[in-house]
Formats: structure tokens, C-alpha cells, sequence
């Protein structure tokens, strides 16, 4: 999930993305298979299983946790 901002708006399918993990420094290549844009993360929260976007079967799921990442 990425905030649909003016940068993001240029992904397209078919792109790879890399992604670095900070801590270790091991990238992650992935394609990017479609896209879809939702209004708010409580409109994407609803769309979706919570298990689809990240979170444990045994974990609470709410667009409020996106709040770590960018801000309301």
C-alpha cells in the first residue's frame, strides 16, 4: 500500500519497484501487477481482508495504524 501521491501517481503495472530493508540492507524487487486507488484507508480497509494487507489473523486492523506512516 502506498499513499497515492503525485510521485505514485506515475506506477504503472509492469513496473519494479525496489524496496531496501534499512536495518539489514537486503532489497526486495517486486513487479507491480495493478493498481487500484482508494479515496481514504477506511474505504482500502474495508475492501480487503485484513490478512491480504499485512496484519496476523490474531491482530486488530484499523485505517488509524496507517497514522505511523503518513499523517491524518
Amino acid at each position: 500500500m502506498r499513499l497515492y501521491d503525485e510521485r505514485r501517481r506515475n506506477i504503472e503495472p509492469g513496473d519494479v519497484i525496489s524496496f531496501e530493508n534499512r536495518d539489514s540492507g537486503e532489497e526486495l524487487l517486486v513487479k507491480v501487477v495493478f493498481c487500484r486507488v482508494f479515496r481514504s484507508f477506511d474505504e482500502l480497509y474495508r475492501a480487503y481482508p485484513k490478512e491480504t494487507i499485512g496484519y496476523r489473523s490474531d491482530e486488530m486492523a484499523s485505517p488509524r495504524d496507517m497514522e505511523i506512516y503518513y499523517s491524518p
